[in-house]
């Protein structure tokens, strides 16, 4: 008799419940989703931050072995008094002073070629110059330089062929005898060298770094600069011209979201049950009185 009643109770408590639990997840959700974001970019760029630091300064103190190297007496005297017996050993400790270091390669104003073991076919000073970067290097008051380079470059380092288009980090000195320049000394340190050893994100397996330079690109491994779904993105001032760009996976981020969302959705699911039983009850509770007071009253009627 009192089915209608029963399930109008029902379904307004029942519905109500479940709309306020709804509305009650998805706000705590996104509140919970929007702080994990906040966190998981926070510690990111603060990796990402000090990677790149750890990158410059890892090329500064290449620079700082190369300017010493090429103030040395072996490589001053190598290319102004042709006394070389001494510039193979000098430019052997450069590239020992980092295991980074791939190659070493001096230069004379006037033409001379000094390199160190395992680099070969070293392109000539005048084909350097054909670069531009290095022809206003070489005319400028600059005592060192550091740049990205993918063309004129040896094409063989650790005593195998190398890819240029992989791309070599080049930190420069001149060698200068009194005010005068009487050379230019290369460190080259090989980008993937440069990628795995030192440009390393801590707490990230998948990070991809692209060195980006108005001349030249390279990158660790390829990854999609549009794709801000599915990835995080960071550049950092690179120590020469240019920046490094990090790219960071949000494979992570999204599995921690996922368990977040599976407690809330079992959540949801305990708090919906919950609301069925309450709902029942007070149904029930309304009801079965109504119930029973109709049939005494039918009762009542037969008797009379």
């Amino acid at each position: 008799m009192f089915k209608k009643l029963y399930k109008q109770i029902f379904n307004s408590i029942f519905w109500l419940a479940f709309v306020f639990a709804a509305i009650l997840s998805a706000v705590s959700g996104y509140a919970v989703m929007r702080n994990l974001y906040n966190v998981y970019n926070s510690m990111s760029e603060g990796s990402v931050r000090q990677a790149a630091m750890d990158g410059n300064n890892y090329l500064g103190s290449v620079v700082n072995f190369t300017r010493s190297t090429a103030q040395s007496s072996d490589v001053v005297l190598a290319l102004t008094e042709g006394r070389t017996e001494n510039v193979s050993r000098a430019l052997t400790a450069l590239i020992n002073s980092s295991s980074d270091v791939a190659g070493a390669v001096l230069y004379g104003v006037d033409g001379q070629v000094f390199y160190s073991t395992g680099v070969g076919d070293v392109p000539s000073l005048s084909r350097l110059q054909e670069d531009d970067r290095f022809d206003d290097f070489f005319r400028s008051d600059r005592a060192y330089f550091v740049l990205l380079r993918t063309s004129n470059l040896p094409s063989v380092y650790n005593s195998a062929p190398y890819d240029a288009s992989q791309g070599v980090v080049s930190c420069v000195s001149k060698v200068y005898d009194g005010e005068q320049t009487a050379g230019y000394l290369f460190a080259d340190i090989l980008s993937r060298s440069l990628f795995a050893n030192v440009l390393s994100v801590t707490g990230v397996d998948d990070a991809a770094v692209a060195l980006v330079t108005p001349s030249a690109t390279v990158v660790s491994q390829p990854f999609l600069q549009d794709d801000r779904l599915r990835n995080l993105y960071f550049t950092v001032s690179f120590a020469g011209d240019g920046d490094f760009v990090f790219c960071l996976s949000l494979k992570s981020f999204y599995s921690k979201c996922g368990v977040v969302l599976a407690v809330l959705l079992a959540a949801d699911v305990v708090c919906d049950v919950a609301a069925a039983l309450v709902a029942r009850r007070v149904a029930a509770k309304v009801t079965e009185p109504l119930d029973k007071l109709r049939q005494t009253m039918q009762n009542e009627n037969l008797l009379a």
